[in-house]
């Protein structure tokens, strides 16, 4: 079967700001195709924002609380370089039937340059480093050996960008 598929655009606010408004937000949209081939082959374009910083001592930070990012920001729960926070990051994803196999791709920027990298604890305050973080590169293969048993593996490989090899060293 051979179809587009949509996911409309995710908006989640942090209303943490006086008088209740919006002061932080996160935003996804993906859209997909699926090929009439074997396999099911599916292609996927996706974005992702979220916003980062401090305006006036009021966090602009979307902070997500709870949930994992394994699915969205690499192909396993173990790196964690990337969350939803700061960020603004085009990709694409490739996935396969019967064993959900992906190849991905992604470009990462920082919504806003003066703000923390929040998985690293970098900073620039001074914006000097740019906003670019780098690109990611995935593979990942899940095998369902049994109804309750999966076998996983997952390879990533981060190529960094100008704020990720001239920013100053971590916070403290």
């Amino acid at each position: 079967m051979r179809a587009w598929n949509s996911v409309p655009v995710t908006k989640v606010w942090t209303r943490l700001g006086p008088k209740d408004r919006p002061v932080a937000s996160f935003e996804h949209i993906q859209v997909g195709y699926t090929f009439d081939l074997p396999w099911d082959p599916r292609l996927l374009l996706q974005y992702d924002y979220a916003t980062g910083g401090t305006t006036s001592g009021t966090s602009k930070s979307f902070d997500t609380l709870f949930g994992a990012r394994r699915w969205e920001y690499g192909p396993t729960g173990i790196l964690g370089l990337f969350a939803r926070n700061n960020i603004s990051s085009p990709g694409i994803r490739f996935f396969v039937v019967p064993h959900r196999d992906v190849a991905a791709y992604r470009a990462w920027w920082m919504a806003n340059g003066t703000a923390p990298w929040k998985s690293t604890n970098l900073v620039d305050p001074t914006g000097k480093s740019g906003d670019f973080l780098g690109h990611t590169v995935e593979l990942s293969a899940r095998w369902d050996a049994h109804e309750n048993v999966a076998i996983e593996g997952g390879w990533t490989y981060f190529m960094k960008g100008n704020f990720a090899r001239n920013a100053p060293l971590p916070l403290s």
